[in-house]
């Protein structure tokens, strides 16, 4: 073979590579535009899940927010049911001065019973 005849071959060659790889090119076009619209859809879907995110997000700050309200009642409350033990604790205190007292009371009161029949004061 000559070099004329080798370059017929690779000239040859070179035309079918060349229209192979055109053909790959026209055919992956169609994939190109598909891959393209598809990611359009896809980013549209991640912007429709983003704002249903915003949503649910503050959704979560109003919860977050009332949780806190909740917190500073329950608080309060715990405070007061505190003050309610406390009180409890000295009102059954003084109630058992009293109740002391009382004893004595009616202690002393029979004794002058018995004094005012002594006497015979009643």
């Amino acid at each position: 073979m000559t070099i004329e005849g080798l370059a017929v071959v690779v000239n040859n060659l070179a035309v079918k590579v060349d229209k192979g790889f055109n053909d790959v090119n026209e055919k992956f076009k169609g994939v190109h535009s598909e891959i393209e619209n598809r990611a359009i859809m896809v980013g549209r879907e991640f912007e429709a899940v983003n704002k249903r995110f915003d949503g649910v997000d503050e959704r979560i700050d109003k919860v977050e927010s009332r949780l806190d309200k909740v917190e500073i009642k329950l608080d309060r409350v715990e405070y007061r049911l505190t003050m309610a033990e406390d009180n409890q604790l000295d009102l059954k205190l003084r109630m058992d001065v009293l109740s002391q007292n009382n004893k004595g009371t009616v202690e002393l009161r029979n004794r002058v019973v018995v004094l005012e029949k002594k006497v015979g004061a009643k």
